[in-house]
C-alpha cells in the first residue's frame, strides 16, 4: 500500500492549464534561443549544448521520481531540526504530484522536444558543409544516439531515484533553501 502524503497533491484543470501555459512559455523561449544560437556556434558546441539538454531532462526527470519516492517523515526531522534545505524538502514531498508533473512532464518534454530538434539542426549543418554524408544514415544515426542517451539516463536515473530519493530530494531542498536565500525564490 502507498504511503499516504500529508499536503494537497491534487493536480487541478486550472494547474494542468497553467502547465500548458508555462510550457508554451518556456519551450518557446529555450527553442527560440537554441535556434539563434545554432545558426553562429561551430558543430562542436551545439554537440555539447545536444547533450547539455539531455542531461537537464534527465535529471529533471529524476528530481519528479524522487518526490514521489523519497521518505517524508525523515525531512521532517530535518526540517524540525532547522536543518537548512529540510523545510523546502517536505515541501516537495507534500506536492509531488505538481512537483513530478513540472520536471517530468513541463521540464523533461521540452528538453526532449527541444533534443530532437537540436539534433535536427545539428544534421542539417553537418550536410550543409559535408555534401557527401548520406543524410539518412546521419539522420537515423543522430536520432538513435539521443534516444538511447535519453532513455538509457533516465532509466538509471530513475532506479537512483527510487534507492536514495530522500538524500536526494534533501539536496534538491538545499539547493531550493540557498536559492530563496539569495534570489528570493518562492513557490
Amino acid at each position: 500500500m502507498a504511503k499516504k502524503r500529508s499536503g494537497s497533491n491534487d493536480v487541478s484543470a486550472g494547474h494542468a492549464l497553467f502547465l500548458a501555459f508555462i510550457t508554451l512559455i518556456i519551450s518557446f523561449m529555450l527553442s527560440l534561443a537554441s535556434e539563434v544560437s545554432f545558426r553562429i556556434v561551430p558543430v562542436i558546441v551545439g554537440i555539447f549544448l545536444l547533450l547539455l539538454v539531455i542531461l537537464t531532462g534527465i535529471l529533471f526527470d529524476m528530481i519528479g521520481m524522487t518526490s514521489v519516492t523519497a521518505n517524508e517523515r525523515i525531512l521532517h526531522a530535518k526540517a524540525s531540526q532547522k536543518v537548512p534545505g529540510g523545510k523546502e524538502a517536505v515541501e516537495l514531498v507534500k506536492n509531488s504530484a505538481k512537483v513530478a508533473s513540472f520536471c517530468n512532464d513541463v521540464i523533461g518534454d521540452i528538453c526532449g522536444t527541444l533534443s530532437g530538434a537540436l539534433g535536427a539542426t545539428i544534421v542539417l549543418k553537418i550536410l550543409v558543409n559535408n555534401p557527401n554524408i548520406n543524410g539518412v544514415i546521419l539522420g537515423v544515426a543522430v536520432t538513435s544516439m539521443i534516444a538511447s542517451l535519453t532513455v538509457g539516463g533516465k532509466a538509471y536515473a530513475k532506479g537512483l531515484a527510487v534507492r536514495k530519493g530522500t538524500p536526494i530530494i534533501f539536496f534538491i531542498g538545499k539547493i531550493i533553501n540557498r536559492l530563496r536565500r539569495y534570489v528570493l525564490f518562492r513557490f
